[in-house]
């Protein structure tokens, strides 16, 4: 089994698997090697998070077997996503009741330093700013905030989230989906879930741009939503802050 803090970033590789079946859906022709390819990055997941003797890995083999003889691979691969999706959300609300105890036994507390995740848009700089200047955080980190050139991204997240006692993640549409829509960068919607099973639900705020795809679970969250201008969340991102400092 897991243990819960690696279970943020098992779940963020089944999502990103999930994204990619969706392309494989649609190849023209589809291959059994599709199926395979899958199958074993899926289960290697859920190996680590279940054990390799658990019932679900069982269930999981006996729909992966059944998909590689089906008669229409297509059909059988259709089969294997829907068992992993609905593992994921099984998952993902598991997390969210134990984040959800940590919140009601942690309580509000001391905030000493805040963390910033961001996309590719620069308005983040604006967002460090204003928790700076306007509401007196003295010590707001970001990837920006010091050079990192040396250092391996899982250990550059690992200290931020061992130091940073909260998070303000900006959602911007940075990414198209294959319909077209917009959706966050795949490294934001990963800080998320990284600093949430952390730190707790109530230490997570999400400033959301108009027209960026909502992910999974995000209803209920923290969120502070606008159009063009971020400053325009502002305003309950200052009651957010202010209520996690106590005040």
């Amino acid at each position: 089994m897991s243990t819960n803090a690696q279970e943020p970033n098992l779940i963020e590789r089944l999502r990103r698997l999930l994204t990619v079946s969706e392309q494989l859906l649609i190849e023209l022709p589809f291959r059994k090697t599709n199926i395979r390819r899958f199958s074993v990055r899926a289960k290697d997941c859920l190996t680590k998070i279940y054990g390799a003797d658990s019932e679900l890995i069982k269930e999981f083999n006996r729909v992966a077997d059944a998909a590689i003889l089906a008669p229409d691979p297509k059909v059988g691969f259709h089969r294997i996503v829907l068992l992993v999706e609905r593992i994921l959300s099984s998952l993902s609300n598991d997390v969210i009741a134990r984040a959800r105890d940590f919140e009601k036994a942690s309580g509000a507390g001391e905030l000493r330093r805040m963390f910033v995740g961001h996309g590719q848009s620069p308005i983040w700089s604006r967002v460090v700013t204003h928790l700076k200047d306007d509401l007196g955080l003295d010590d707001v980190q970001a990837f920006e905030t010091a050079s990192r050139t040396s250092e391996h991204i899982v250990d550059i997240l690992n200290g931020f989230l061992d130091t940073c006692d909260a998070a303000v993640v900006v959602m911007t549409a940075d990414d198209r989906t294959a319909e077209g829509s917009g959706r966050a960068r795949q490294n934001v919607i990963h800080e998320i879930g990284l600093f949430q099973g952390r730190r707790g639900f109530n230490r997570v705020i999400l400033l959301q741009q108009t027209g960026t795809e909502d992910f999974s679970n995000i209803a209920g969250l923290q969120t502070a939503r606008f159009n063009e201008r971020v400053e325009e969340a502002f305003y309950d991102l200052d009651r957010a802050v202010r209520k996690l400092q106590g005040q």
